[in-house]
């Protein structure tokens, strides 16, 4: 998919950049479009696989403008808002809003008249799209959501849209393990795959549940399931923290009575302190690397913050118990 400034406001743009497999990209093989101008500024990091191509976009815009996703070939999207509200008509289905924080599955038809309108103001965003082959496979080895995605297909109008809903913790850690990749050759291919899978089978698990979810239990139950599998917890504060913005950690506190950070700090410092009393035979530095820590002193400095004592001192304390 390609995204052009408008004729209406080409006149505003003054440079284009662009750079295959660009070493100043973010994210590591992308290529890089950087177009500058009177309007401000709209840049695209783009990494194209044998039947995927996963885009990520980012503006800064001081004058309204217009923008015109395009395609050759109809595909289907993923696509989430990351930061800013972007009002959208797509071809064949009128207005579309992409609000931020929530992601949705979009079919765009081919040579059809899309428009992002782009009022001053930053945004961020990242689009997937498949091909057919692509989503034949998925449904292959997840022919539980083939009934869901027909369903839902048929009953959108002009079958452009399937639903949209909030960013979950889930698809927010997949797209940051896509930004911060390492991978390379046919490696890099597999693991974007394996990714881009993990999003639509988080995306579809999600279209499959009840309309009335609470989303605040669903929060903590992403935290309880995701703390201890080696995430480490300024991670996993920044990723609640992205999807938060302080609407739902406040929500978060009136239904648990402490706020989404202190929330998991605690529940790091009862693993931490689990692990400490009955698996005295461990080493500290592997029980902090466990837990997601990048090094024990970090660990240390954060059990001391939160217990008071240093994990040494705690394990101490938890043998001279023993012998009482």
């Amino acid at each position: 998919m390609e995204f052009k400034i408008s004729d209406q406001h080409n006149h505003l743009v003054k440079t284009t950049y662009h750079a295959e497999n660009d070493p100043n990209a973010k994210i590591k093989g992308a290529s890089r479009t950087i177009i500058k101008g009177d309007f401000g500024s709209f840049s695209m990091e783009v990494l194209q696989g044998q039947s995927f191509i996963i885009g990520w976009l980012n503006a800064a815009i001081t004058t309204a403008i217009d923008i015109l996703p395009h395609t050759d070939t109809p595909i289907l999207c993923w696509y989430t808002t990351l930061r800013g509200n972007v009002p959208c008509t797509l071809s064949g289905k009128g207005l579309v809003p992409l609000t931020e924080l929530y992601q949705g599955l979009y079919y765009v038809p081919a040579n059809g008249t899309n428009v992002a309108s782009f009022p001053v103001g930053k945004y961020e965003a990242v689009y997937i799209s498949v091909s057919t082959g692509f989503f034949e496979s998925f449904f292959q080895r997840n022919p539980q959501f083939r009934e869901i995605y027909e369903r839902k297909y048929k009953r959108s109008e002009e079958g452009a849209v399937l639903p949209y809903f909030e960013l979950s913790m889930n698809a927010a850690s997949v797209l940051e393990q896509i930004f911060t990749h390492q991978e390379t050759g046919d490696d890099l291919e597999s693991f974007l795959d394996l990714n881009i899978r993990k999003l639509f089978y988080y995306y579809f698990k999600k279209l499959g549940q009840p309309g009335n979810i609470d989303r605040i239990s669903e929060i903590k139950k992403e935290i309880d399931d995701n703390i201890g599998e080696n995430i480490k917890i300024n991670t996993l504060a920044q990723r609640i923290a992205f999807k938060d913005r302080g609407r739902l950690s406040s929500e978060f506190k009136v239904k648990f009575g402490v706020d989404i950070k202190t929330y998991i700090g605690r529940q790091i410092l009862h693993l931490a302190e689990h692990a400490l009393i009955h698996e005295k035979s461990r080493k500290i530095a592997d029980i902090a690397s466990d837990l997601g820590f990048t090094g024990q002193a970090y660990f240390t400095t954060f059990f001391k913050k939160w217990n008071g004592v240093t994990p040494s001192e705690f394990k101490k304390q938890s043998k001279e118990n023993d012998m009482i």
